[in-house]
């Protein structure tokens, strides 16, 4: 077991007729080391010079952590000393480095780990560093380990998760922006084209490829993407895809685990029944929600009642509208109709 410490009561007795000096001590040695450590008196128990006690604690799979990343103070022989009660361990850091270099990996040339007396020994020549089995050899009580190469991770988290659309193109962007930036901000950058230099922008996230998917019983396509290394704060994620998308913002906390924010669905403006089409039944839809009539409006999670809401606010694009209203309906079938419409001005 990783880490275990065995202790055995061991005790020494002289055979009939015979005692132990004044001065007898004990020493121990792990086998194949060719080096003994002796006792510290203080861990000995003598009885009239007849027997010598002491508890014997081996250690099985010594276990170290030294998970890093750039910019990082290395572990010193104190530090890691501390991780292995009874044990010394001693790093010799390649190139006599201080810090944890913005590289994929910091070699350690030479570990040594020994006992600090002879009543704690190694069980084995296996070191797990990191969760990793590392070997070594034996030399006067000594453990020493050579070119341990450790990885060097930039701090942070994963943000994930998933987009769903009508379409199977590749062309979406997955971006983390400062949580401080208006809504009407982030949407102003997507329809200039200045996403791509904003300063806004925190974190631009990578992406899967795209495969087919039923979502509330609607064929879709799915795209994962995902975010590393991702700092503590908060943040708004950000989903744009050309095709006359409602551009997707959700605030999103990150703590210091890895973060799923699950299957979201990027809505086209207009199509307020998510049918994949806009038409005039969405228009019809928005007309008996401002008459305060049953309409698909309160359908689905709240999330899906909010996006449903900007999605048939499509007035907002042009005007900064933010009222769902009969004007919107009329951009619609404005839009059908092959008419100049707020949909001209669309990504």
């Amino acid at each position: 077991e990783i880490g275990k410490t065995y202790t055995a009561q061991v005790t020494i007795t002289v055979t009939e007729g015979c005692t132990f000096a004044n001065e007898s001590g004990v020493k121990t040695k792990t086998s194949p080391s060719n080096g003994f450590i002796s006792v510290a008196e203080n861990k000995l128990t003598r009885a009239d010079n007849k027997s010598i006690a002491f508890d014997l604690h081996l250690l099985t799979k010594p276990e170290l952590t030294m998970e890093l990343a750039p910019g990082d103070t290395l572990p010193t022989a104190a530090d890691l000393t501390a991780q292995l009660p009874g044990f010394t361990v001693t790093p010799t850091w390649q190139n006599g480095v201080t810090t944890a270099p913005d590289s994929a990996t910091v070699t350690i040339s030479k570990l040594e780990i020994r006992p600090v007396e002879g009543s704690y020994q190694l069980a084995n020549r296996s070191v797990w560093i990191n969760g990793t089995e590392r070997t070594g050899t034996y030399k006067d009580s000594t453990l020493t380990l050579t070119n341990i190469d450790l990885p060097v991770k930039p701090k942070g988290v994963t943000v994930s998760g998933t987009a769903v659309s009508w379409n199977n193109t590749d062309n979406a962007v997955y971006l983390l922006y400062d949580s401080s930036v208006s809504d009407a901000d982030i949407k102003a950058e997507w329809k200039s084209g200045t996403y791509s230099t904003s300063a806004n922008v925190l974190y631009t996230g990578t992406k899967g490829a795209i495969s087919a998917a039923t979502v509330d019983g609607k064929s879709m396509q799915e795209q994962s993407f995902s975010f590393d290394t991702v700092a503590a704060g908060t943040y708004k994620l950000v989903i744009f895809k050309p095709g006359k998308y409602v551009p997707k913002i959700i605030s999103v906390t990150v703590d210091s685990s890895d973060k799923n924010l699950g299957q979201l669905k990027l809505w086209l403006y207009g199509d307020v029944n998510y049918d994949k089409v806009v038409n005039v039944l969405d228009a019809v839809q928005i007309q008996m929600y401002k008459a305060g009539k049953t309409s698909v409006f309160t359908n689905g999670t709240e999330q899906d009642i909010a996006d449903r809401m900007i999605a048939a606010n499509v007035t907002a694009v042009t005007s900064g509208d933010t009222v769902v209203n009969v004007l919107d309906a009329v951009q619609i079938q404005m839009y059908k109709a092959g008419k100049s419409s707020a949909f001209d001005s669309m990504k």
